[in-house]
C-alpha cells in the first residue's frame, strides 16, 4: 500500500512526489544556464560581445560584435581574435581555436563596435558562446604577447544554440 504526503493540502503518493522531485532535477541539470554570462550582465560600460541572435540553423557564418565601451582603445590577438566555447555537461568547454602559424600585430579595437565572424563547423545541436580575451592600455603596433598590456579581461557572449539544416 503506498504511503502519502500533505502537500498544499492534496494527499498525494510519495512515489508521485519523488518522480515529479526526480524529474525536475532533470530538466534543470540538463538546460543551459538561464542567466547572462558574466560580461554580458554589465551594463554598456566596458567591453560586452554579442551575437546577432539565440538560434542559428546551418553552417552559415555568424557574426560577433565585440562592443569597446571603455575611455581607450582595447587589443585583440592578431590571430585567432576570439574563441568559441561549447556547453557540455553543465560547463561551457573551450574549442580548439584557429591555428596560427604566427603571432600576428595586435588589433587595436577603439571606442565603439568591432566585428569578427565565425564559420560553424559543429554537427547536430549545440549552445556555443563567443569569448573574447584583450588587453587594455597596450603599445600599439605589436603582437599581443609584446604590447606590454596595462592588464588583461575576457568578454563573455550570451549563449546561442546552432541547429542541423533541415532536410
Amino acid at each position: 500500500m503506498p504511503t502519502f504526503q500533505w502537500s498544499l493540502f492534496i494527499m498525494r503518493p510519495r512515489s508521485s512526489l519523488i518522480q515529479c522531485g526526480q524529474l525536475l532535477l532533470v530538466i534543470l541539470t540538463l538546460a543551459p544556464p538561464l542567466r547572462a554570462a558574466p560580461a554580458a550582465r554589465k551594463a554598456a560600460t566596458g567591453v560586452t560581445v554579442t551575437v546577432e541572435q539565440r538560434i542559428f540553423v546551418g553552417h552559415a557564418p555568424i557574426q560577433i560584435t565585440v562592443h569597446n565601451n571603455l575611455g581607450q582603445p582595447i587589443a585583440l590577438p592578431g590571430c585567432a581574435s576570439f574563441g568559441i566555447e561549447q556547453f557540455i555537461e553543465n560547463r561551457f568547454i573551450p574549442l580548439p581555436p584557429r591555428r596560427c602559424d604566427w603571432e600576428q600585430e595586435a588589433v587595436t579595437v577603439p571606442r565603439g563596435e568591432h566585428l569578427l565572424q565565425f564559420q560553424p563547423t559543429q554537427e547536430g545541436r549545440v549552445i556555443l558562446r563567443a569569448v573574447v580575451t584583450y588587453g587594455v592600455g597596450c603599445k600599439e603596433k605589436a603582437p599581443l604577447s609584446q604590447a606590454r598590456c596595462e592588464r588583461f579581461n575576457t568578454a563573455y557572449s550570451h549563449y546561442f544554440t546552432l541547429m542541423p539544416a533541415a532536410g
